[in-house]
């Protein structure tokens, strides 16, 4: 008796595909969360980069840094990161002079987001290949606009940390004339 009802419940095949499914199911889910959230990271990035080259576009297209000028340029900004909320957005814009073979001079800055500009005269670091050649006569200004943004995922917290940084950065030259 004991050998036939073990022989009915081995080759009992009913609940199986239940069983098997419950097992896989929070396996597959993880996998769905998890490309959906590093799709929307990738997207996110993509978009800070794009923020940092419209930035340093926009103001080397004029020569006028004054606060009703910036207030525009950020307006566009914030239009350029949607549809992630500019909340997060930490934008520094400074104008770089020459100074000596490693480091240029801040000529001036300008922030948004909460940010703090750079300090005029102060020396920033830039790139190799990047810097201005050495000529203080022109009063040639190299660009440098800073991004930072304070990405919040989806499922924060389940598959990747709650707020993760994203930075970029991006280098222009003025497209007419040196900005003031």
């Amino acid at each position: 008796m004991l050998n036939g009802a073990h022989r009915r419940f081995a080759s009992t095949q009913s609940g199986l595909a239940a069983i098997e499914f419950a097992l896989i199911l929070p396996v597959m889910v993880l996998l769905f969360i998890g490309a959906v959230q590093f799709t929307d990271y990738a997207l996110c990035e993509q978009k800070v980069v794009k923020l940092a080259s419209t930035a340093a576009d926009l103001v080397t297209q004029g020569d006028v840094h004054d606060a009703d000028t910036m207030t525009n340029v950020w307006q566009a900004l914030n239009a350029v990161v949607y549809p992630y909320t500019p909340g997060g957005i930490k934008i520094v814009v400074s104008g770089l002079q020459y100074s000596n073979a490693t480091r240029d001079k801040v000529s001036w800055g300008v922030a948004s987001g909460g940010a703090s500009p750079r300090a005029a005269r102060s020396l920033m670091a830039v790139p190799d290949g990047i810097s201005l050649p050495n000529t203080s006569t022109t009063g040639d200004i190299l660009v440098v606009a800073e991004v930072t943004y304070a990405y919040k995922p989806l499922f924060g917290g389940f598959v990747m940390p709650k707020t993760v940084t994203i930075i970029s950065t991006y280098y222009a030259a003025p497209r007419s004339r040196p900005a003031t």
